[in-house]
């Protein structure tokens, strides 16, 4: 039997497959995934696999989508890729034969403004990160289906472009930072938290003095200040009272583990005579209630959960699990619960006492927060 040409609709299809197989072979789930971080959402599984499969051809956009994707999936991975099977041109002189059509260079320039892919061959670090994408199970529209915006007089211009490129580089962003507090708690080193508190001040999160937490079973407080606000050494870690005023500094050299830290901090309270005993006494408590501020704070910047808090100020402090002080107020970061006590009415018996008798509050919680928020503004604690 006199063997069939390979129609040009087929070489599509093929080309995509091994693409996906040099990529790595991502799943099909992880394909919807990074559809939804390249494209303006993410491409239904089902989708995908039909395009794959052969059954149906992809549009245009729905293959320079799944292009991207592989791409970014080999990227990510560390899986190399030659250069001519990430040359999105290429990608689209292909389906344009398929079509039985040449290539309108006006309708590629669209795609041109979208970022550039980061292949193996890229000068780009391998370990950039990336953002979960809220799944929508749908396909990805067509640019020309898509709004458009005035640039100048009489021009307009697909706005999908720029927003893409905005919500890919915020997604990564914001994975970032996530990633970045997370570690103070999880595997806690002296530059992750020194990057960790610089980046808080910088967006605002914690005031320039930095934010503490408390340290167990004492009535001290564990004092983390920023870099970026002039002090010469850094993490400047200090121990203090309920109120501001610093009892003693900690030393944590750059190239020290954690550990050597801690050790540190447990010779500091030790020599101020405030150790609660070896049984008891657990400082790495500290990292983990400092991972929880800072998360806290990030969410509350962003207006995520806690919206109704957007005129909070800087976070202080967190007492867990419930309060957290700010310049300001004591906040319930209970997002069903959304309560706060301005620093006017910290002297208020009668909101005090409100405030302790609604069933959802932690009183242990809040009474931590309360003593140190009256101490941080200069009130007596009791």
């Amino acid at each position: 039997m006199e063997k069939q040409p390979v129609s040009e609709a087929s070489l599509v299809t093929q080309r995509l497959r091994d693409l996906r197989v040099r990529a790595g072979h991502p799943s099909l789930d992880d394909l919807r995934r990074l559809t939804g971080e390249v494209g303006p959402r993410a491409v239904a599984r089902s989708t995908i696999q039909d395009k794959l499969s052969g059954n149906s051809q992809p549009s245009l956009d729905q293959l320079i989508i799944l292009v991207r994707a592989c791409c970014l999936y080999a990227q990510r991975h560390d899986v190399p890729l030659s250069a001519d099977l990430a040359d999105l041109d290429q990608w689209r002189e292909l389906w344009y034969q398929a079509k039985g059509e040449s290539a309108d260079r006006s309708r590629r320039a669209q795609d041109d403004e979208a970022p550039p892919l980061r292949t193996a061959t890229a000068d780009v670090s391998a370990k950039e990160s990336h953002a979960e994408s809220r799944q929508l199970d749908v396909d990805a529209p067509s640019t020309e289906d898509m709004p458009t915006g005035d640039v100048g007089k009489g021009q307009s211009t697909p706005l999908s472009t720029l927003e893409v490129a905005y919500r890919a580089r915020l997604a990564a962003t914001r994975q970032r930072d996530a990633e970045l507090f997370r570690s103070v708690g999880v595997a806690p080193t002296y530059n992750g938290v020194r990057d960790a508190i610089d980046r808080a001040y910088e967006l605002g999160m914690i005031p320039s003095s930095g934010c503490r937490v408390a340290l167990p079973r004492t009535i001290l407080n564990v004092r983390f200040l920023p870099g970026a606000n002039g002090y010469e050494e850094f993490p400047l870690v200090r121990l203090e009272d309920s109120g501001p005023e610093m009892i003693s500094l900690v030393d944590w050299a750059e190239g020290e583990e954690s550990v050597d830290f801690l050790m540190a901090l447990n010779t500091a309270v030790q020599a101020i005579g405030r150790h609660p005993g070896d049984d008891v006494f657990d400082p790495t408590r500290i990292f983990v209630d400092l991972q929880s501020l800072l998360e806290i704070a990030y969410a509350l910047s962003i207006g995520s959960e806690w919206q109704v808090w957007n005129r909070v100020t800087r976070i202080v402090e967190f007492h867990p699990p419930q309060w957290v002080v700010t310049e300001d107020f004591i906040v319930s970061v209970d997002p069903s619960n959304p309560h706060a006590l301005h620093r006017s009415d910290f002297q208020n018996d009668e909101k005090i006492r409100q405030m302790l008798d609604l069933e959802w509050v932690d009183r242990q919680s809040f009474a931590r927060a309360h003593d140190s928020a009256k101490g941080l503004v200069g009130l007596p604690p009791f």
